[in-house]
């Protein structure tokens, strides 16, 4: 059967990684209404999200929450990287600095989203991270 022109690829699917529950379904709805990703597992926890995966969970992307004064964020993106090579990675935080943004790429992550940028740009690094680049 062949294709129509205006049939669209399957969007992408995301694992979306915060403790904070009305955050991770913001994003999903952002995501969604931009059109080419989907959320396709919310949760808070890094155990949940390695669950999920050990399932079988089909994902091409993972978003991780990071945040400048704690851990967690950051050992899930270095979890990642090491148990999950094929997952591309990207962080945000609400808040970051220079240190921020040098720890997240030295964790692994392909991206960092923070809210000052624009959302051209977001797109543009979640296109960039699945790429196999660094944004």
């Amino acid at each position: 059967m062949a294709k129509n022109k205006t049939d669209k690829p399957p969007p992408v699917a995301v694992a979306i990684l915060d403790t904070h529950w009305l955050i991770r379904e913001a994003i999903a709805c952002w995501l969604k209404d931009r059109g080419g990703y989907e959320a396709v597992w919310k949760g808070g926890s890094q155990a949940e999200l390695g669950e999920a995966l050990e399932s079988g969970l089909q994902v091409k992307l993972v978003l991780v929450a990071v945040a400048k004064d704690e851990d967690e964020g950051y050992l899930a993106v270095r979890w990642l990287r090491k148990e999950w090579p094929g997952l591309c990675c990207a962080a945000y935080a609400h808040r970051h600095d220079e240190l921020t943004r040098l720890r997240v790429y030295r964790k692994g992550a392909q991206a960092l989203l923070c809210e000052m940028v624009e959302q051209d740009a977001v797109l543009s690094a979640l296109g960039t991270a699945l790429a196999g680049g660094v944004f």
